[in-house]
């Protein structure tokens, strides 16, 4: 006797039950072979079997069987009904097809059993076998995600909303990111990116059971929700250190990231989807704390959410209302001690906030594409003033504008730039385009492109923050830079740190060799100022020479320095 006929002694009626249903059914164990636990006469009849030969498991085309066993499992976890069809044969062109309704009756010894009546449903399957199958898997999708078989995330949110209303336990809510899914896809190919998800899936599926709640959100992106006090950090490493093996043997290490939010179902204050909003939110921020691979939701991070929200409710019409306004901080000569340029800087002054720090809001419209008309303002605002210091006969220099990697990854920029610049007949060479070192490291034919055609034009090109990525000296080869921008955190260093003073050293003489010239921002003392000068630095910007400061102050301190090319 089988062990689910052991159970059946348990719970005698039920076998009289299924005896007596008029339809032809059976009791079904929700395990991956799909077993039979016992049937009428009925069943027997309509699969061409009879009660001597017992059926042990769903006589379903191998395809179909896996198929029906997943949502067996999945249906059980939240003990609810489904219904589906599948078919029987040998001959894909023959057999029969079933209708298969499946209502949820018990939990008994760790096992799922549902109550199930089938139908023949042959006759209203006109089309050819393929036919059906595809169709029967158009139905499916509407659950499942294609590729990896977890959740799709419309269902994967139907379900984790009914959880959360009807439970009062411990939820854990994850994001799970794969970091540069981009770069596998292009070197190793599509076919093995779609071997990647598929491995993470499963992964996640024996990590957590087959009682978590795991969907595919987007292409390189998983939501997993389970019930529990806390993630353990053997559950995290299982995740974070992932290396898969490909078809081809190769071993590719892929690097994944995961936002947790913890939630007490019995507050009911979220929906799922404001959950999930939170743990994306530590997903987010782990890209600001290098050498992490998880990060779990804080208070902190709600409260940075919500300033980013009423930011983003007012940032237009902050913009149509001129509440952002262009400070100017001057650039001098280390040699001649002449004020020699300066930098455009967006200041946001809110009637209600006050003076808005630039590393708050500049991020966020980064992030929400804003950026790209917050700058074209600025642009427009520098060319206005340019225009009047030249009308009025002022010595100009060049005033360089930042411009950021959203900028380069648009198709007209260089177009809009050039309208903006020839609309108030603006000599190039005092435009000075100012980009950080990530805008240039997307190093593909696009940015190429982008910084060759601003160069033919003749405006000036500099890289901001020199030396804080991973490929400045592959870039130097590459980019026709006229000036490099130490980075302030090398600068910061050099009273304490010999190591940082002969980075510092190396870069300037490097670039002297192939006739870039360099300027050091964040001087903040004497002593800064006197080694960049001994060690042959050009020019020099920070709070030592000159703050940021409005249009007016900017014109005093042209009166002020008699300005010198160098």
């Amino acid at each position: 006797m089988t062990v689910y006929k052991q159970i059946l002694k348990t719970i005698t009626p039920l076998d009289e039950m299924i005896l007596m249903m008029p339809t032809a059914s059976a009791i079904i164990c929700a395990e991956e072979t799909v077993p039979i636990v016992t049937a009428n006469a009925k069943f027997y009849s309509l699969f061409n079997s009879s009660p001597e030969q017992e059926i042990s498991y769903l006589n379903a085309d191998s395809a179909d069987r896996l198929r029906i066993s997943k949502r067996f499992r999945h249906f059980a976890q939240d003990k609810k009904s489904f219904e589906t069809e599948f078919h029987i044969g040998e001959d894909s062109t023959e057999g029969k097809w079933i209708k298969l309704q499946a209502s949820y009756y018990a939990s008994i010894h760790t096992m799922d059993l549902f109550l199930c009546c089938f139908h023949d449903v042959t006759a209203e399957h006109s089309g050819s076998y393929e036919q059906e199958r595809d169709s029967i898997k158009i139905q499916e999708n509407v659950l499942y995600d294609s590729l990896t078989g977890v959740w799709n995330l419309e269902h994967f949110f139907d379900v984790v909303n009914q959880r959360l209303l009807e439970s009062n336990e411990m939820f854990q809510m994850i994001a799970l990111d794969l970091d540069k899914f981009k770069y596998i896809n292009e070197y190793y190919g599509r076919a093995s990116g779609d071997m990647v998800l598929k491995v993470i899936a499963a992964r996640l599926l024996n990590v957590f059971g087959e009682s978590a709640a795991i969907a595919r959100s987007y292409a390189d992106e998983f939501y997993i929700c389970i019930q529990k006090e806390t993630i353990t950090k053997e559950e995290i490493d299982a995740l974070v250190y992932a290396q898969i093996q490909l078809e081809n043997g190769e071993a590719v290490k892929v690097s994944i990231k995961l936002g947790i939010f913890s939630y007490d179902a019995g507050s009911k204050i979220y929906t799922g989807h404001e959950c999930m909003d939170r743990a994306l939110m530590a997903c987010e921020k782990i890209k600001e704390s290098h050498g992490r691979n998880y990060m779990i939701y804080t208070t902190e991070m709600e409260e940075k959410m919500h300033r980013e929200n009423e930011m983003e409710d007012v940032m237009e019409q902050a913009l149509e209302q001129g509440e952002f306004v262009v400070y100017y901080q001057p650039k001098f000569s280390l040699e001649t001690e002449k004020l020699v340029g300066a930098e455009a800087l967006v200041r946001w002054n809110s009637p209600t906030k006050g003076m808005v720090s630039p590393g708050i809001f500049i991020p966020l419209f980064e992030k929400n594409g804003f950026i790209v008309k917050l700058d074209f303002y600025v642009y427009e605002e520098v060319c206005k003033f340019l225009r009047g210091l030249l009308d009025q006969g002022y010595d100009v220099v060049p005033i360089s504008v930042n411009v950021s990697r959203v900028h380069i990854e648009t198709t007209d920029f260089v177009e809009k730039l050039l309208h903006v610049v020839n609309k108030y007949k603006i000599p190039y060479k005092f435009f000075e385009i100012e980009m950080t070192e990530s805008a240039y490291g997307v190093e593909n034919e696009n940015v190429i492109q982008v910084v060759n055609q601003l160069k033919s034009y003749g405006f000036p090109l500099s890289m901001d923050d020199f030396g804080s990525g991973y490929s400045s000296l592959n870039l130097l080869k590459n980019m026709p830079i006229d000036v490099l921008k130490i980075d302030k955190e090398f600068l910061g260093e050099t009273e304490t740190s010999k190591r940082s003073r002969e980075i510092i050293r190396m870069i300037v003489e490097m670039s002297k060799a192939i006739d870039i010239q360099t300027i050091c921002e964040g001087v903040e003392t004497n002593q800064q100022a006197e080694f960049l000068k001994n060690i042959g630095c050009d020019m020099v910007q920070g709070f030592l020479y000159a703050r940021p400061m409005p249009e007016e102050n900017y014109i005093e301190e042209l009166q002020k320095y008699k300005t010198a090319q160098i």
